[in-house]
């Protein structure tokens, strides 16, 4: 954690930084981030210091698997960066809508500070809402879907990420280039623009962010828009005014609103200047390919259930006029665990993901085996029409033929996704297991060409997947398709 590195400043019991000075530590704080990983800072921690063998931070690794991991989410079930995502699937005849954050930051605000933190756990909340029939049609999809309106809840603790460099001579090679470039032109540029930045412009800032103060002291003193005023006939400005009315009272309440907004500002452009070394570092590295690979794991575990249950028409045969009721609701508990490694030296940029899941949900025997509803009808009117009887039914019931029996399956899933030129395009491939008591095996698959498109800043916006599919013995086209905005992690 940052607060580990960052000190406090003596005396004054308040949270650094506050102080536009501090503004001027930012470089220093953000390697302290870094020896506080490998054990420099504090030898006696890990027994003995690691000097250099950690050359990224936090915020920096961060940064470094955001747009790794992202690329390959194209539907609720794979994990992705950004606070909001909606997709479409065209098995499920699904669109689902998600909203992702951090579990401290759901019932309080989130702190400037965070955001260079590293980044552990993920709560997504998603609704999934069948598609209307004007949706269904345009992307060429069966609206006749039994979807209903459904919640899940799913929790991501994402691990450690490693950086690889390569053989030793190599690495060391690759990290020299990089404590180079930091040392001699990061530092000196960061350094520089924090200098420009804390002299009139700082000030200049804190002034207008505390004229609506000021504007409200003077509004004691005087009924006309404080910006120009009329004195004697004369125009006067409303700075002239304030020095003539101003009591000890007014001054000391416009004392602790600049100090208010000058511990905000200072706050809010120290972590502004933090990221901003990351970023640039991070481009640098990426840009040189000054690492062999990269990797990281994350799992966790998801539930979904449908809101209204499902009303089941069951009758013996075709021809019973009795029928019997049954409600069913869609639940399911997923387990999950993922790994991500990217080359960038391979295929100009390339990343290979390995994804296993375990499910359990339960089910009915008229959905395991696929079974067609009938349909039973009541004649409404008959006529002639030139000499032909034309007869006019209405639906009365839907309904199955058969006994009902509900139980619960299993589901064991293995896939892996291959993606290349700067993640833009790839092949993916999966296999699952169905399982249920009494029941036969059914063994699905699928063989898909993922592609990531980027935003004009290179970072993954829109994922989909063109799919060729077995499941339950039947063959058919598909497509996933997932749009990723709003990030919380910047």
């Amino acid at each position: 954690m940052i607060q580990s590195v960052l000190s406090q400043d003596e005396g004054s019991g308040k949270v650094y930084p506050h102080k536009k000075e501090h503004l001027l530590r930012v470089y220093d704080d953000y390697i302290n981030c870094i020896h506080e990983l490998d054990g420099t800072k504090n030898p006696k921690k890990n027994n003995k210091p690691k000097t250099n063998y950690w050359i990224l931070n936090n915020n920096m690794l961060n940064v470094l698997f955001r747009d790794e991991i992202t690329s390959y989410a194209k539907n609720i079930k794979d994990l992705s960066l950004e606070k909001n995502f909606a997709s479409i699937d065209s098995e499920s005849k699904d669109l689902t809508l998600g909203f992702s954050e951090e579990p401290r930051h759901f019932f309080k605000k989130r702190k400037t500070q965070d955001s260079v933190n590293k980044l552990s756990d993920i709560i997504t909340l998603y609704t999934k809402l069948p598609t209307s029939k004007n949706f269904a049609d345009l992307l060429g999809i069966d609206d006749e879907s039994d979807s209903k309106i459904g919640l899940g809840f799913k929790w991501t603790h994402i691990g450690n990420g490693k950086v690889s460099y390569g053989p030793k001579d190599k690495s060391k090679e690759k990290k020299i280039q990089i404590l180079y470039e930091r040392d001699k032109n990061l530092e000196k540029n960061i350094e520089k623009e924090i200098k420009k930045y804390s002299g009139e412009e700082f000030d200049k800032e804190v002034a207008t962010r505390i004229q609506g103060k000021k504007i409200e002291l003077l509004a004691k003193y005087i009924s006309e828009p404080p910006r120009v005023v009329e004195d004697s006939g004369e125009k006067v400005d409303y700075e002239t005014k304030w020095e003539e009315n101003k009591t000890k009272d007014d001054i000391n309440a416009l004392k602790a609103e600049r100090e208010k907004k000058e511990e905000e500002l200072v706050k809010e452009k120290y972590y502004h200047y933090f990221k901003n070394i990351a970023d640039t570092e991070i481009s640098f590295i990426k840009k040189n390919k000054l690492y062999r690979r990269i990797s990281v794991w994350w799992m966790g575990g998801n539930l979904y259930f449908d809101m209204p249950k499902t009303s089941l028409t069951v009758r013996q045969d075709t021809l019973a006029q009795e029928s019997q009721s049954y409600n069913f609701r869609n639940i399911n508990a997923r387990f999950f665990g993922n790994h991500l490694r990217s080359y960038p030296n391979i295929c100009k940029g390339a990343s290979v993901l390995f994804g296993l899941d375990v499910s359990a949900y339960n089910n009915n025997n008229f959905v395991r085996n696929s079974s067609t509803f009938f349909e039973s009808h009541e004649l409404l009117s008959q006529y002639s029409q030139n000499g032909d009887q034309i007869y006019l039914f209405q639906d009365v019931e839907k309904f199955y033929i058969g006994d009902y029996r509900q139980f619960f399956e299993y589901s064991f899933k293995f896939e892996t996704s291959f993606l290349a030129l700067n993640n833009l395009i790839g092949v993916s491939a999966a296999v699952e297991c169905n399982l249920a008591n009494n029941y036969k095996r059914h063994l699905n698959w699928k063989l898909g060409i993922p592609v990531s498109l980027k935003d004009k800043d290179g970072k993954p916006s829109v994922n989909f997947e063109i799919q060729w599919k077995e499941v339950r013995e039947e063959h058919f086209l598909g497509f996933s398709i997932g749009y990723n905005f709003g990030k919380f992690l910047k």
